[in-house]
């Protein structure tokens, strides 16, 4: 395991006199862990390699790659990560980027967005500012990540303790078939009540919520190199075929090709 604190990179991107700044790494580690921290500006945090997960106080947002991780200035958040990482986080000055999200979020960075960041990798950090051309092209990759597409990969956790306890246990085994019938004896409560504080508490249904858990999980494990026969037995999928469908029907592709894209 590595514990990541690059905070001297952070802060410096963080505090540059620019609208948008750049921190570039690529790690080579089983499991990756970053502190709880905050940034001033805005952050992007986007993989072209390995599933970078960010977990904040109201749940937690999975990227895999080309896909990336908008975190709101001010939000305390942590980072974890699997696999090989390549990883490009931008930090962006909220009022460059009025029309981004005010919450936490997944965005899909399609092959044109891939391209603008490896450019601006390869800009100067104090770029020249006005109407230079080098500001030109960081407005118009502001406009196109706020029009990307927005990814489904969202994981709300709930808050009240007896229902996060719940939470936590069925991830700690999401491959138990057990009913709603049957966790609502395990925390003391009738299934009318475990189902409405739970779409209270998170927004989605018992059912849907149990499917983003194994959505989420299922993403971390093909990026360890899991085989999806082996992740379908260990998310309590009858046979490889549901877990299949179950994963095109969120993302639109199998999994072998979601991460041969």
């Amino acid at each position: 395991m590595l514990l990541f604190n690059r905070i001297e990179d952070f802060q410096g991107a963080d505090s540059l006199a620019r609208d948008i700044s750049a921190v570039a790494f690529d790690l080579d580690t089983d499991v990756l862990e970053q502190a709880p921290h905050s940034h001033r500006k805005a952050q992007l945090l986007y993989t072209t390699k390995g599933v970078v997960t960010v977990h904040a106080a109201h749940g937690l947002w999975v990227a895999p790659p080309n896909c990336a991780v908008w975190v709101p200035g001010g939000v305390t958040h942590s980072s974890s990560g699997v696999g090989k990482l390549e990883i490009r986080c931008l930090f962006i000055e909220p009022a460059s980027a009025p029309d981004m999200p005010a919450d936490c979020c997944i965005i899909s960075v399609p092959p044109l967005l891939r391209e603008m960041f490896a450019r601006f990798e390869k800009m100067p950090p104090l770029y020249p500012l006005g109407a230079s051309r080098e500001n030109r092209f960081i407005q118009v990759m502001v406009d196109e990540l706020t029009h990307a597409r927005r990814e489904p990969l969202y994981l709300p956790m709930p808050k009240v303790l007896r229902l996060r306890k719940l939470a936590d246990l069925i991830a700690l085994d999401p491959s138990l078939r057990s009913t709603i019938e049957d966790w609502s004896e395990r925390i003391g409560a009738s299934p009318r009540t475990l189902t409405r504080r739970f779409k209270e508490e998170t927004g989605l249904s018992f059912g849907k919520w149990r499917r983003q858990l194994q959505l989420s999980l299922a993403l971390q494990w093909l990026a360890e190199g899991q085989s999806v026969t082996n992740i379908a037995i260990d998310l309590g999928y009858e046979n490889t075929s549901a877990f299949i469908t179950m994963f095109k029907q969120a993302l639109g592709q199998t999994p072998a090709r979601y991460f041969a894209d």
